[in-house]
């Protein structure tokens, strides 16, 4: 089943403000990126970025996941008070019905019923989706290590620097939900998070989904 999005302003959250020594500090500069790209005075230039670029970006000064939130102003929020999901989500498995979409599932439906909605599956005034996407990425450094030699007869030792390059390789995840007004097949709320997926994430799914759907209600109208 398909909607369309609609093209409204991204509201950002970053939790860090350091902005010390960005021209030596690559984690810095990013930062200082993404806050220029959040600017309302660029925003526009900048909206066709994918989500994943823009989250690294964002991601390089949180210390925890970024939360990115795009809504239909002309969406009426408080009149809404049942919900369903799709019936394909973008999270299964063809056919099949994975593990993260029935987390997905039981953490919306925990943090939308704190809020007074029903899960109605006759006529919901909403429906639900989720999506996850990620991105492999490596980063180069090269480490500088000092060697000094010993050297027979009288030149005695001698020294140097040596420089070695350091390859990380890590993934970047983000899991999104989408609200969609069914009477007008439109998208009218999502909100996404953004993280790097660790062995502690991977080996603990459950609490993570849990956590993350938790901080993009967070950012609910």
């Amino acid at each position: 089943m398909l909607y369309s999005k609609p093209q409204n302003k991204l509201r950002l959250s970053c939790f860090s403000d350091r902005l010390d020594n960005i021209k030596n500090n690559d984690s810095g500069t990013l930062c200082y990126l993404g806050r220029i790209m959040t600017n309302p005075q660029y925003l526009a230039t900048f909206r066709g970025l994918g989500l994943l670029m823009l989250a690294a970006l964002m991601t390089a000064c949180a210390s925890g996941p970024t939360i990115i939130t795009n809504s239909d102003p002309s969406a009426d929020f408080m009149s809404i008070r049942t919900f369903d999901f799709m019936q394909s989500l973008s999270t299964d498995r063809g056919n099949v019905r994975s593990l993260l979409s029935t987390q997905m599932i039981a953490a919306t439906t925990n943090e939308l019923e704190k809020r007074g909605w029903r899960h109605e599956q006759n006529n919901p005034d909403v429906l639900i989706n989720f999506m996850l996407e990620t991105q492999e990425q490596i980063r180069t450094r090269n480490t500088s290590t000092s060697v000094s030699m010993h050297r027979g007869g009288r030149y005695g030792m001698w020294g140097g620097t040596m420089s070695t390059p350091t390859i990380e390789q890590t993934t970047q995840g983000a899991l999104s939900i989408d609200m969609i007004d069914p009477a007008r097949n439109q998208l009218i709320w999502e909100g996404t998070a953004t993280n790097r997926v660790t062995d502690n994430i991977r080996q603990n799914q459950e609490e993570a989904v849990h956590s993350f759907v938790g901080a993009i209600f967070a950012e609910f109208p």
